[in-house]
């Protein structure tokens, strides 16, 4: 069934997207396996777990009603602060790169390869956008296609993250990075620690994000709407392992059970003809159930300390 959701995906994209980009995404990461030069991590101890929550922000900088979601994804930020993971993917129609005329602003595009897989399974832009989706969570059975989305209004996603906050956390993720700002390649580590007794398959996903793009976005809360100066924030660049992510158990798994995984990515200078600034630049990664695709935890960390 994916596989016809992503073709009919494609099928869209090619009739909708701008004529002025040829190639509308970035490359994988091919060097993910590269990490014979990168330092052998040595991860701390964790005697207090916490669940962090990872909340999803599907946006597009044409959505003049995108900028209040972001706002409360931020909101939500110091309510619960240091247990939110967050992520902006920029997908459909709104995230298309060329604003209408007579516009003559930049034809930006901040889609990505896997922000479209993932948009295509969770239906975000098909529902309009802003849409939020929190710890992958089913939260209304009854709602058909748009099962994972929740509202961001009256502190939506803030309400819907407070039934994950008190929780024991079930899983731990610690992330370890190293940058080498000569050859521009990122050693990432992530160690992965159950923290109870669990069956099923779980599943690891690296991505990597950017902070303090400042750009245009449309904002229909002012006159003119178009704000050329815009601060993105938390935007998904690019994966790092894959949309879906690498095995880290499967079957009976037991409480203490661990898995060790490292990744490196050679960051380019540019997306698209935006920077990659890796000072604003983050590791987000995800243990996921791929039965449910419910997030078990989430954790984050600079490129650059």
């Amino acid at each position: 069934m994916k596989k016809i959701f992503f073709l009919i995906s494609g099928i869209i994209l090619i009739f909708t997207s701008c004529d002025k980009v040829s190639n509308p995404y970035p490359p994988t990461n091919a060097n993910a396996g590269d990490v014979t030069s990168c330092d052998t991590p040595s991860f701390p101890i964790i005697s207090t777990h916490i669940r962090r929550v990872l909340v999803e922000d599907y946006t597009g900088h044409t959505c003049g009603n995108c900028p209040k979601a972001a706002e409360e994804l931020t909101y939500c930020d110091s309510v619960y602060s240091g247990q939110i993971v967050s992520l902006a993917i920029h997908v459909g129609y709104f995230a298309e790169p060329c604003p209408p005329p007579p516009s003559t602003l930049p034809c930006r595009d901040y889609r990505t390869t896997v922000g479209d897989q993932y948009n295509t399974v969770f239906y975000a832009s098909a529902g309009g956008l802003p849409q939020g989706v929190v710890n992958r969570k089913v939260f209304d059975s009854s709602n058909g296609t748009f099962q994972y989305l929740v509202g961001y209004q009256s502190h939506g996603w803030t309400n819907f993250v407070s039934t994950f906050i008190g929780n024991p956390a079930v899983a731990e993720l610690q992330i370890i990075n190293s940058y080498n700002p000569t050859t521009r390649k990122l050693c990432t580590a992530l160690k992965s620690e159950f923290l109870t007794n669990l069956n099923g398959q779980y599943k690891l996903v690296v991505l990597l994000t950017q902070d303090s793009i400042i750009d245009w976005q449309i904002d229909y809360r002012y006159s003119p709407s178009m704000i050329p100066n815009y601060i993105h924030k938390h935007m998904l660049r690019d994966a790092i392992n894959s949309t879906w992510g690498d095995e880290i158990a499967n079957g009976i798994v037991t409480t203490g059970t661990t898995a060790l995984n490292r990744y490196a990515y050679n960051i380019p200078t540019s997306y698209l003809g935006v920077n990659a600034e890796p000072e604003h630049m983050h590791v987000i990664a995800f243990i996921y159930d791929v039965a449910t695709n419910e997030v078990l935890q989430a954790a984050e960390a600079k490129v650059i300390e």
